[in-house]
């Protein structure tokens, strides 16, 4: 699965946005994790745990422009049904396996993994079209952002055919008044966004910059 996301930093939420159906509000809490010498942002990739229950991984899809990822999640209550696909992973990324595999901390401790950015953000979910979905993301230390996503049911997506999604979604977008023009486009994500802030040297060694 492919997700393909655009985000916007606002100063207001769109009127569009408002009329839309509310499908949901929560707050999300992301906690990433990298190794001291920030090996998985060099190469793009992401680790994180999602309001303590669930291990993510956003790996590199070949999309240097940040626009696209592939995503997996396993629930961390049953970690150790899914060991052998998150060791595969987790080799996939140079990191170390864990061959008794029962907790998150045994991959942190096997690699020495340290927090890499807090992400706490109070969303608002929509109804939109089909496969995608807009949120408006108050985001704590950063300020407040759109953020509409769209997942493709495939495994593997050229920079063409993602920027010829991109250029539909965004036209549709505006049509339909959720893009408004007063917004600014955010070519990184909220972990960026939180290390261009708070640490430099970390964004500096990363693949995705502004």
């Amino acid at each position: 699965m492919i997700e393909l996301e655009l985000k916007y930093e606002l100063d207001g939420v769109p009127n569009a946005v408002e009329k839309l159906k509310i499908n949901k509000k929560k707050e999300q809490k992301d906690i990433y994790y990298d190794t001291p010498n920030y090996d998985l942002i060099r190469g793009g990739n992401f680790l994180r745990i999602r309001n303590e229950k669930s291990l993510e991984f956003k790996l590199f899809a070949g999309d240097s422009s940040h626009l696209f990822c592939q995503e997996t999640d396993f629930n961390l209550d049953n970690i150790d049904s899914d060991k052998e696909k998150i060791n595969s992973i987790l080799s996939s990324l140079k990191l170390k396996t864990v061959k008794d595999l029962n907790s998150f901390n045994q991959i942190c401790d096997s690699n020495n993994l340290k927090i890499l950015a807090p992400i706490v953000k109070q969303r608002t979910s929509y109804e939109y079209k089909n496969n995608s979905t807009i949120s408006i993301d108050i985001v704590n230390n950063l300020g407040l952002y759109l953020e509409a996503e769209i997942m493709i049911d495939n495994d593997s997506l050229s920079n063409s055919e993602a920027d010829k999604i991109k250029s539909q979604f965004i036209t549709d977008l505006q049509n339909s008044g959720i893009l408004t023009g007063r917004e600014k486009s955010v070519n990184i994500g909220y972990v960026e966004l939180y290390l261009l802030k708070y640490n430099l040297e970390a964004y500096n060694l990363g693949l995705y910059k502004i």
